[in-house]
């Protein structure tokens, strides 16, 4: 009955990730609105999964924890970023790393080089993250009316345009180790693909990370039900999916890291 009652709310959880990602569109901060009752409802449910699940054998738990872990992943795939903008600029810089300008191949450039509004990167802006201004009745050029564009100016020639990435007259912050995420990423899929590519990328490390916890703990004879809080965690469906941040590399990476340090102290304490 444990095991049927964690399933369900489980399931409840995955429908409420669903209608978030794909009713509430890109978070407005003047109006918090349903987005509140959302987060409020799955960490309701999530908290209740949690304990429910303790209660369920091991290997049922494993297996729910596991399946868990990728129906919710898939679930935050139900929409584009919600309330970051950051896999924009993700998006940017694998494609310019990439070579992968309009007309056609050509030579990559760093990231590090030009910010992303500057003239010598035109040929790399396609509409999904430079949408075409458009001139109102007086004449002037506008950006449509959305909290995910904002309007720039192109430099150094001052043309006014629209970009769906943050802050398009600053260099990246991103270290190389994310630089070469971005671009492996984005080499498999064409310019014109969206958001998907990193959502889809976050939701393999995201299980792959449940994964990796489960058996860790497994080995060190630790309860492996610990692994929920990361599994099913609505943050991490938000943050690693959803948003695509690349922190859910960083945690991945860290985690194998801490694993195969643990690993080596134990080989030398042996006798």
């Amino acid at each position: 009955m444990r095991t049927l009652l964690t399933a369900v709310t489980l399931a409840a959880m995955v429908v409420l990730t669903i209608l978030s990602v794909s009713t509430l569109g890109f978070f407005d901060p003047g109006d918090f609105g349903g987005i509140l009752w959302y987060t409020v409802a799955l960490w309701a449910l999530f908290v209740l999964a949690a304990l429910l699940v303790r209660r369920v054998p091991t290997r049922a738990a494993i297996v729910l924890i596991i399946a868990g872990s990728a129906v919710l992943s898939g679930a935050a795939l139900a929409g584009p970023p919600s309330t970051s903008t950051d896999s924009a600029r993700y998006a940017w810089d694998g494609i310019v790393q990439n070579g992968q300008a309009q007309q056609g191949p050509v030579d990559g450039v760093s990231p590090y080089t030009y910010v992303p509004a500057d003239d010598a990167l035109a040929p790399f802006r396609t509409s999904w993250l430079f949408p075409a201004a458009v001139n109102d009745s007086d004449g002037h050029p506008q950006c449509a009316e959305s909290t995910r564009v904002e309007r720039t100016v192109s430099l150094p020639s001052f043309v006014v345009i629209c970009t769906t990435i943050n802050r398009p007259q600053v260099h990246t912050i991103y270290p190389p180790g994310a630089e070469l995420y971005f671009a492996g990423v984005r080499f498999f899929v064409p310019t014109s693909a969206a958001y998907w590519p990193f959502q889809v990328a976050g939701a393999l490390l995201a299980v792959g990370t449940s994964v990796a916890l489960v058996l860790a703990m497994l080995r060190r004879r630790i309860n492996p039900r610990w692994a929920v809080l990361w599994a099913w965690s609505p943050f991490v469906a938000t943050e690693a999916v959803t948003n695509s941040h690349v922190d859910a590399l960083a945690a991945l990476l860290l985690l194998l890291a801490s694993l195969f340090v643990a690993r080596g102290a134990e080989r030398s304490a042996r006798p």
